[in-house]
């Protein structure tokens, strides 16, 4: 009698097991009409004190031994400790929803977005492995896994089979989200219980966040969303906000989104108002948006393989969701598809591979642009590489630039390949036009990138006029067609010029200086340099209140906005010359020689040209104006060109543009002045 009695005690304990009760962070699984609705209820450890209670009443109803009640104590308390993996899978997180606190250690979830709508196989598995690489501790998707609705169970079992293998992967739990391409119809309700373990509408407890997941699948609005399974949501809502925990909602369709884009309210938002919703995550249109909206942040993670459109700016771009949780605040980052690696994505030896493919697969030989004519580029692709074939194409969007062919392949099995292109410049130099070429390196696809850099010419002549160096380019020759006009530049790599206008002017005659301090005047034969430098609307108006122009020789010119002049002259261009001046007057000269290996060379600050300058300023930029004798430059009359870089530094933006991409201490990299004769101009 008191052995069977015994038992009907150990039943009493153990019925926290047959209701899903898990100690500590156990739920409750109740069923409720509207299709397989049912509910998952935090007990805390109450498996024990439900058979600790049933054992003392039988004890007192049925004077029951003091050997009897203590069975059913003990075996109450194995009953509140055991763990069973309650029906649909979903194991609360053993750590327990009361002990999230700012101290406890950070959980990470990845949100998973639509895989199918024309699914691309390749992006999911990718993304998965990134996942995996980030190694979160719970995965989330929020619904269309497998590509629907299909003809039969059999095909409905494949599309599984093929997500299955990619999730294979993933060593953490899932949570899975009906979409309307896993239920279609009453046997895919099946098959998507069966296959994932859930069933399409439940709740659990993921590290310290009360998940809601809810199936509106085959809905088009909450319309549809009977009273039974508010009531369930309401009921679920109520007892996790009264343990003051995170609240996720999932479902597929945002209806929240027609709703807010339409000004009216979602039937659901005054419900998770009330309860302290946190989240509500959505997928279904393969764009990602959000919304914060009463406290409560909505927002739909777009494709994570689904097809998807390409205006990365609308949110249309593979991607998951990542969200950290420390204590009771989250935090999402949208990770974009190929944004993570593994750790030996990249060795040395493969570094050095590469190295050596970029330095001998191909030679783009500069072309000399003349006075913007159409020009002829060259490619030679070399055999030497262990490269075989690739691809090329130039990236000309957003340039002034046509090239031809833009695109093509090359093969060097049978030895070096030449390509030849015709282009032209419509408009402006930069920015410049990259080329991009991809092959294959150690069975992984490799890119090579470079920009075309034209050695660019310009004409410039000799005047006779006498003019005064003062600063203002008011004599009629700076405008004359014996003058040589700079006014393109751009960034140091080619882009888009990233400093305010400047222009530079040059052109052959005789100066005479206003004032040149330790020095009398001078005149002769010189290099004439004009600059007008733009810069915002309202600085100079600061700068010309509190300054006044000074003429300093060799000061730290880099503090201001700035112009530096490179000439290199001499035998074999042995000899390079730097002048700079600055808005406020002052100027730095010295020489060097040129280095044939392209380092910068050694530069004698102490060296000091025969040079006039002034500055003058206005309300929108500045003018300088240069007189440099020819002799002290190295420029004899008798030269046919001259090389020349023109680099524009604005300290206040710490800015720098340059005429010539990309800079370099190279001679043949520079650019050209070209001398021309009297009315020369006008024929060429």
């Amino acid at each position: 009698m008191c052995q069977g009695r015994t038992w009907v005690g150990a039943f009493c304990g153990f019925a926290g097991e047959g209701w899903g009760v898990k100690s500590g962070t156990g739920a409750k699984e109740l069923a409720v009409p509207g299709g397989g609705v049912y509910l998952r209820q935090a007990w805390g450890g109450k498996a024990m004190v439900v058979g600790m209670y049933c054992a003392v009443f039988w004890v007192k109803r049925m004077r029951w031994t003091c050997v009897s009640w203590l069975v059913g104590m003990m075996v109450a308390c194995i009953g509140g400790g055991i763990n069973p993996v309650a029906a649909g899978g979903v194991v609360a997180d053993e750590a327990g929803l009361s002990h999230a606190s700012e101290d406890a250690p950070a959980v990470r979830f990845a949100i998973l977005g639509d895989r199918t709508g024309q699914a691309d196989e390749g992006v999911f598995a990718e993304i998965v492995a990134e996942i995996v690489r980030m190694d979160p501790d719970w995965v989330i998707n929020v619904g269309d896994l497998i590509e629907g609705p299909q003809p039969d169970d059999a095909a409905v079992h494949a599309e599984w089979d093929r997500v299955m293998a990619s999730l294979a992967a993933v060593s953490c739990p899932i949570v899975y989200v009906p979409g309307n391409n896993d239920i279609f119809s009453e046997e895919s309700l099946r098959i998507f219980s069966e296959r994932t373990g859930r069933r399409s509408e439940y709740s659990c407890d993921c590290a310290g966040v009360h998940v809601i997941v809810l199936d509106n699948s085959r809905m088009n609005g909450w319309d549809a969303f009977s009273f039974e399974r508010r009531a369930w949501l309401e009921s679920d809502l109520q007892a996790a906000s009264a343990r003051a925990v995170p609240i996720w909602v999932f479902y597929h369709k945002p209806f929240w989104l027609e709703h807010f884009a339409a000004g009216t309210e979602d039937p659901l938002h005054g419900l998770f108002v009330r309860y302290g919703v946190d989240r509500v995550f959505s997928g279904h249109y393969h764009r990602y948006l959000a919304k914060e909206k009463d406290g409560i942040q909505y927002t739909m993670i777009g494709s994570s393989g689904g097809r998807c459109g390409a205006n990365a700016t609308r949110g249309e771009f593979y991607h998951f969701g990542w969200v950290t949780v420390r204590g009771g605040s989250s935090r999402l980052a949208v990770v974009q598809a190929g944004a993570t690696k593994s750790e030996s994505w990249l060795t040395l030896d493969r570094v050095l591979a590469q190295d050596a493919v970029e330095s001998c697969l191909f030679d783009l030989h500069r072309p000399e642009m003349e006075f913007k004519r159409p020009m002829g580029i060259k490619l030679v692709f070399s055999d030497r590489c262990g490269v075989v074939s690739g691809r090329f194409v130039w990236e000309l969007a957003d340039t002034g630039w046509v090239i031809s062919p833009s695109s093509g392949r090359f093969d060097v099995s049978q030895g070096p390949v030449e390509v030849d292109f015709s282009s032209q410049v419509q408009g402006l130099r930069y920015p410049l036009p990259g080329l991009k070429l991809v092959t294959e390196l150690d069975g992984r696809s490799f890119e090579i990138r470079d920009r075309l850099s034209p050695i660019v010419s310009v004409p410039m002549g000799r005047v006779s006029d006498d003019h005064r160096v003062d600063g203002r380019l008011n004599e009629k020759f700076w405008d004359s067609d014996m003058t040589a006009v700079i006014d393109d530049f751009g960034s140091e790599d080619g882009g888009v010029c990233p400093t305010e206008p400047v222009e530079i002017r040059l052109v052959f005659g005789n100066s005479k200086g206003d004032r040149l301090i330790g020095e009398q005047e001078k005149s002769g034969d010189r290099l004439c340099i004009g600059i007008r430098a733009k810069t915002r609307e309202g600085l100079m108006d600061k700068v010309n209140e509190n300054e006044t122009p000074v003429q300093d020789r060799d000061g730290p010119v880099f503090l201001e906005d700035s112009v530096y002049l490179y000439f290199w002259t001499g035998p074999e261009l042995s000899r390079l010359t730097q002048i700079v001046l600055n808005r406020k007057g002052a100027l730095l000269d010295q020489q060097g020689q040129v280095n044939r290996s392209g380092a910068r060379p050694e530069m004698q600050k102490e060296w000091n040209g025969d040079i006039l300058w002034a500055v003058d300023r206005s309300v929108d930029g500045w003018v300088g104006e240069l007189a440099i004798s020819c002799r002290d430059l190295g420029i004899q009359l008798e030269d046919t060109s001259i090389r020349l870089n023109v680099i524009r530094y604005q300290a206040d933006s710490q800015t720098l543009s340059v005429w010539i991409a990309p800079p370099s201490f190279n001679p043949e990299d520079a650019g050209r002045l070209v001398l021309i004769g009297d009315g020369e101009k006008e024929r060429r």
